[in-house]
């Protein structure tokens, strides 16, 4: 069989997995005293201070809980 019947050397099951994504506290640079913990800070933000504080599944979390878990981590709620 040719191997373009065979979809070729780049259908590989390796060159289909997504890589990895990246760590969060490599895209953005926030510091802890500059995240303000309310409605307004971005998830990106979030995920930064969750990081820090080793807020476990951070990265799994949607906005509201995220927000709940690093106001208790610092101590606000």
């Amino acid at each position: 069989m040719s191997e373009s019947l065979r979809g070729g050397s780049h259908a590989t099951p390796e060159s289909k997995r997504r890589a990895p994504p990246p760590d969060v506290a490599d895209l953005v640079e926030v510091e802890k005293s500059e995240v303000e913990v309310n409605g307004s800070s971005t998830v990106a933000e979030l995920r930064v201070v969750a990081q820090e504080y080793d807020i476990p599944n951070y990265a799994k979390l949607r906005k509201p809980a995220l927000l709940a878990r690093v106001r208790k981590a610092l101590g606000l709620s």
